[in-house]
């Protein structure tokens, strides 16, 4: 990734979890979330990259919008009403 010119972000790792169905005849999975910053080819060499790599069950890359960056999403809380009707 830095070879490419891009720039790693915080990495979470989630450890050890049971997944949701068997993938591959495995029940559990190291759950990893990673964010960079890349020009597309380099987002393009990693997923081909991860696709390779045996050890690799599953992995989705995902493209946040300019204008979200550096954005927070409002933590407003949301009540139930007795209708079932979610307001903020």
């Amino acid at each position: 990734m830095r070879n490419d010119g891009g720039t790693v972000g915080t990495v979470d790792r989630w450890g050890k979890r049971t997944l949701a169905y068997e993938l591959r005849h495995k029940r559990e999975g190291y759950y990893v979330v990673a964010e960079f910053t890349a020009e597309p080819k380099a987002a393009a060499d990693l997923d081909r990259f991860l696709v390779l790599a045996d050890e690799v069950l599953r992995h989705k890359i995902m493209r946040i919008p300019d204008e979200a960056i550096g954005q927070t999403r409002p933590r407003t809380p949301v009540r139930a009403t007795p209708s079932g009707d979610r307001r903020d």
